[in-house]
């Protein structure tokens, strides 16, 4: 491969990895590959749209191990999914080992720089000790974060987001080092041990709201919560209980990848685009709430499978919204 002007060694390598990986990938597919099949559904009846493509390799190959490995793990992501919940995404899959061990070079490599460029010593050892504390989860190659957005009783919205982390104990030790040697004034934006959630302390965070989104989320500050496998953000409207629901939800079997949203929810959400959203959304969606959704996954087992599904009637809400704005 050609090389990159000012590229480093470790970078260079993992280019280098990933494009090795997607050729062999390729190679497989070409070799040992089966069936690729492409599906598009639609039930005018009952108002369904579907578009899926699958493929799948031969019985025995690396390719079809590679595929039904794809299929087996857990999420906790796939575990905070609630009946409130307006947007979901989550992604549940594992870096390669391989591309694994030089992404993490890659990261030691970038944070070094930083650390080598850093004049304060005390900013220096705190530096040092959050790479440390980081290393675990890199080279765990784990990828399991969620991102979930939910209606509150009130009208509003709050968000949650999370991922899987090692040793997380040690990364809020070192949050809790930083914290020291901040201004005051940057202190007050920041309250830790405001809560507790089982056995996982829970800081609160000062975010700044744009007028424009309080209108959807309000005005609460966040909180930041990191037990020792998980590390997790939210905010927006009456926000903490999600923190106490997520650290008590067990992980579930997931997808690769999942997104779903619900229109007809989320459409104060959509207002910056479509002003009338809300009042098209309330139209469309009266007689039948719950045909708004559209849903993507990504899936391994015994196939690998892209799939996206929804209603008709989401394409008459957009339809319909777009039309609302020239109004």
């Amino acid at each position: 491969q050609k090389k990159i002007p000012g590229e480093s060694p470790a970078l260079e390598k993992l280019r280098t990895d990933v494009s090795e990986m997607l050729l062999q990938f390729v190679v497989q597919v070409f070799t040992q590959g089966e069936d690729l099949t492409m599906k598009v559904d639609m039930d005018r009846k009952a108002g369904d749209l579907g578009v899926g493509i699958s493929f799948k390799g031969k019985n025995g190959t690396e390719l079809a191990k590679s595929i039904a490995g794809l299929g087996t793990a857990k999420s906790m992501g796939a575990g905070m999914i609630s009946k409130d919940s307006v947007i979901h995404m989550n992604i549940n899959s594992v870096i390669p080992a391989t591309a694994r061990k030089d992404f993490v070079k890659v990261f030691q490599e970038g944070i070094n720089k930083s650390i080598a460029d850093e004049k304060d010593p005390s900013k220096k050892g705190a530096m040092e000790k959050m790479a440390k504390a980081n290393t675990p989860t890199l080279e765990s190659g784990n990828m399991d974060a969620v991102m979930d957005v939910r209606k509150t009783g009130n009208g509003k919205f709050a968000f949650l987001t999370a991922m899987k982390i090692s040793e997380g104990k040690k990364i809020e030790e070192v949050i809790k080092l930083l914290y020291k040697d901040l201004p005051d004034s940057e202190k007050k934006k920041l309250a830790l041990d405001f809560a507790k959630a089982g056995d996982t302390n829970v800081h609160k965070v000062d975010i700044l709201i744009q007028p424009a989104d309080a209108k959807n989320f309000g005005s609460e500050p966040g909180y930041l919560a990191i037990s020792n496998d998980m590390m997790l953000f939210a905010g927006g409207e009456k926000s903490l209980s999600l923190i106490n629901e997520a650290l008590s939800s067990s992980a579930k079997p997931s997808p690769i990848f999942e997104f779903e949203i619900a229109f007809n929810k989320a459409a104060g959400l959509l207002t910056k685009e479509f002003p009338d959203a809300v009042e098209v959304a309330e139209k469309i969606f009266k007689e039948n709430p719950n045909s708004d959704k559209l849903r993507l996954t990504l899936e391994g087992g015994k196939e690998l499978s892209l799939k996206m599904s929804m209603k008709s009637t989401v394409l008459t809400f957009f339809k319909a919204a777009d039309g609302a704005k020239g109004k």
